[in-house]
């Protein structure tokens, strides 16, 4: 491929364009250093600038980076967000906009990167890239792990891939569903008898239709945080139990499935007067009302059914009503299946707990410093191994002979042991618990999963992986100049000398805290994250795994309050360490 021509998903930049962003002398030095050629129209190819960058240091400032030296640096960073900027050849309408905030000298760096990033299009991702094998194996792994699927990050990725005009068909599409409906509603009560029209009961149902509450529940159904939140964890629950061909829809006899399991909730009501007949022909009018042309019912056709049922069992148009339903319905469909599936340990810690009986639950509080405890031993560990070259433990290995040196071989270790096991397991299942995301990591780290595939296992290399950004993401939340979050979290983590004085139970329990409730700049972490991907994953910024990565980095980050500076993006510690096991374990598997 010849230096001027174009590459899928980079758009070129004019030559003129490049000089002028560069500056005289940077573009004299770039193009000694590599042979710039333009094509016929004098555009100059992004792939040879990202060669460039890579040598000069990278495309991102560093945030160390002093005031004076940071020109040459923006203004190379803001040549490859224009070179690299996917799309149409970058204009100067970008262009001057992009010069003002380099001129501007009181212009935040973070600022600027956003910017810059924002404008290379590393905040998207193609429907191309959603079918790269390494891309498929994350997608795969969000599915397998709460801490991720409950942000609907899945939904999140997709939606990134999609066009504005196909978002804008989505959103038109779910608001003339509910338009639609409520027509035929209004319809079958203008064709009513005066008799039927007085009847309470129409008259109630005929208040969700009034202009105020069509315009709330369109709304509802569209993009409310809460209920689709709750929709699709009826969905996730569904594939999971019920999909059991795994074709992303449910067929007609998967539906039937779950239409009567749909009946509980009717029965729990105490309304439960329908013969076997009955019940038979009302499953098979709502699978014809719910299923499409296709004669399945997929993601989306399920959740509007799941929305009207919640449109039927409601009162009002009120947000809280509808999520009340949504997650007492859940637990009555779903939660016998939820607890039959359950999460098994690790052969290694099973062999050494098949004799412990009547052993109950490790205290939480003890179990959060049990395990800051261990990671900090095995880290250690893992160091001294590599060291002398010895092969590392596995993470099940390691945390049964921690207990065996705690408290001997015999069976005051097990009990602790399976103590440990059971808290661990009731907290996994408690995604209320503030120890849920870190007991979860730490669990799939030794080897716990479901035979369903809702909590995976993660291999020893991907465990080691996650071992040493535990230890260095801690190490930033231990400096301020790195934390985004209030007084809680800033605690002893940043003071050298009183880390000398704590105990090694008080300090390990403060680190964890530490990472269980610290906030991370999204931008920075961006940073880190890109430095991860391109320097041990060894993958370039337009590969898909980097691109989806950088779109779930933003879809896990929320903009916070934060003293002094206002509000900030930020993204919770231990979700963008399980984001990187994620991303880690997905690359592992794709190039195998």
């Amino acid at each position: 491929m010849g230096a001027g021509a174009s590459i899928e998903g980079d758009a070129p930049i004019t030559r003129s364009r490049a000089e002028e962003l560069a500056g005289p002398d940077e573009w004299a030095r770039m193009e000694a250093q590599f042979d710039f050629e333009a094509d016929e129209s004098g555009c100059v190819a992004a792939a040879r600038v990202r060669d460039y960058m890579s040598d000069v240091g990278g495309s991102i400032p560093s945030p160390s980076l002093s005031p004076s030296k940071r020109g040459s640096k923006m203004r190379r960073a803001s040549y490859l967000a224009l070179a690299t900027r996917p799309g149409p050849v970058a204009g100067e309408e970008e262009g001057e906009e992009l010069d003002d905030l380099i001129l501007s000298p009181n212009v935040s760096r973070w600022k600027f990167l956003r910017h810059a990033v924002q404008m290379a299009g590393y905040g998207k991702c193609t429907k191309e890239d959603l079918d790269d094998i390494m891309v498929k194996e994350m997608m795969l792994l969000i599915d397998g792990n709460p801490t991720l699927s409950d942000q609907n990050l899945d939904d999140q990725i997709r939606s990134a891939a999609m066009t504005e005009e196909e978002l804008e068909e989505r959103h038109a599409a779910r608001r003339e569903r509910i338009a639609r409906e409520a027509a035929e509603h209004v319809s079958r009560f203008e064709n009513m008898s005066a008799e039927e029209r007085a009847d309470a009961r129409n008259d109630g149902d005929m208040d969700h239709y009034t202009e105020e509450n069509q315009a709330k529940r369109e709304a509802m159904f569209d993009d409310d945080v809460q209920i689709n939140y709750h929709l699709d964890q009826w969905w996730r629950a569904a594939e999971t139990y019920i999909d059991r061909d795994k074709t992303d829809a449910l067929e007609a006899e998967e539906y039937a499935i779950f239409h009567k399991r749909l009946l509980k909730i009717v029965q729990e009501a105490e309304m439960d007067g329908m013969t076997q007949e009955e019940q038979e022909e009302m499953m098979q009018q709502d699978f014809k009302a719910d299923s499409g042309e296709d004669g399945s019912v997929d993601k989306e056709e399920f959740r509007y059914a799941v929305f009207q049922m919640a449109d039927q069992w409601t009162c009002s148009a009120d947000i809280e009503e509808y999520v009340e339903f949504l997650k007492r319905g859940f637990k009555v469909v779903f939660q016998d299946l939820i607890d039959a599936d359950k999460i098994i340990a690790p052969k290694e810690w099973s062999l050494n707990m098949k004799k412990t009986k009547g052993i109950t639950p490790m205290p939480m509080s003890r179990v959060a410093d049990v395990m800051s405890g261990i990671l900090d031993a095995k880290i250690k560990a893992d160091k001294v191994d590599n060291e002398k070259g010895n092969a590392q433990q596995t993470m099940a290995e390691f945390v049964v002979d921690h207990f065996k040196n705690r408290h001997g071989a015999g069976k005051n270790a097990t009990k602790f042991l399976k103590a440990f096991a059971l808290a661990l397991v009731a907290v996994i299942e408690d995604d209320k618990n503030e120890y849920h995301d870190l007991c979860l990591l730490f669990a799939q780290m030794c080897g716990f999963y479901a035979l369903s595939g809702r909590i995976q296992a993660y291999p020893h290399e991907c465990s080691e992986f996650i071992l040493l950004h535990v230890d260095a993401v801690r190490d930033l939340l231990s400096k301020s100049s790195l934390l985004s979050n209030s007084e809680s979290v800033m605690e002893e983590p940043g003071n050298k000398a009183a880390e000398k004085k704590k105990t090694a139970r008080g300090g390990a329990d403060a680190r964890t805290k530490a990472l269980v409730s610290g906030l991370l700049n999204e931008d920075k972490t961006r940073v880190y994250l890109g430095g991860v991907i391109e320097k041990e994953l060894k993958l370039p910024v337009e590969s898909p795994l980097y691109k989806v990565s950088m779109v779930s980095l933003s879809a896990l980050s929320a903009e916070v309050p934060v003293k002094p500076r206002g509000k900030e993006r930020v993204i919770q510690a231990m979700r963008f360490v399980t984001l990187l096991g994620v991303i880690y374990h997905a690359w592992n598997n794709g190039r195998k």
